[in-house]
């Protein structure tokens, strides 16, 4: 039954005997659709965590928000990480290649592939 048809005697619900004959009324009661927990039914316990639940998405966004942040936050340092071992192997690189051009005494600037000349 919806709350969109009329009804002459009202909504009564089964759980706690009350009748409404106000369409709001019986909307508050019996929730916005037939899978809601009708007023009567609700836990206490249930409804303060719902109220935290919407405390904390209204503050801060969902958990998933959150969970999305710090992954993004983590790729973030995992890869500055890798950026910064990359370049040390640059450096290193350079300083073998700079040890076997003197080493050689060729200038580094003309030590190519494989130890030819370029």
């Amino acid at each position: 039954m919806t709350f969109e048809t009329p009804v002459t005697n009202g909504w009564t619900c089964f759980h706690c005997g009350e009748t409404f004959t106000d369409r709001e009324k019986a909307r508050l009661h019996f929730g916005n659709d037939e899978a809601s927990a009708t007023a009567c039914q609700i836990d206490i316990k249930a409804f303060r965590e719902m109220e935290k639940m919407a405390f904390r998405c209204r503050s801060e966004g969902s958990d998933t928000d959150r969970a999305m942040h710090r992954m993004s936050a983590e790729h973030e340092v995992a890869l500055r990480r890798e950026e910064e071992k990359g370049y040390a192997r640059g450096l290193r690189d350079a300083r073998i290649e700079m040890a076997r051009a003197l080493a050689s005494e060729v200038p580094f600037w003309r030590w190519g592939e494989g130890g030819r000349f370029v």
